[in-house]
């Protein structure tokens, strides 16, 4: 098994391999404002209901990719 196999065994795998990575902002984050954020009436989100990094990767990876036909 390869890298690459071992991080994309799973969407967990991957969910888990990118919390890993230093980067400030990925594209889950907006996915996430998006679906929660908006109608959220919580004012610190140290104290979101809707899960920690992990599961916000995890809820991005479950969706349907958006279609970028050229």
């Amino acid at each position: 098994m390869n890298n690459f196999e071992k991080i994309t065994k799973t969407p967990q795998a991957l969910a888990e391999f990118l919390c890993e990575l230093p980067v400030l902002e990925g594209p889950w984050d907006d996915a996430f404002r998006a679906k929660h954020c908006k109608t959220c009436e919580i004012e610190d989100c140290a104290h979101c209901p809707h899960g920690d990094e992990k599961k916000r990767i995890e809820e991005y990876l479950a969706t349907e990719a958006e279609r970028n036909e050229r």
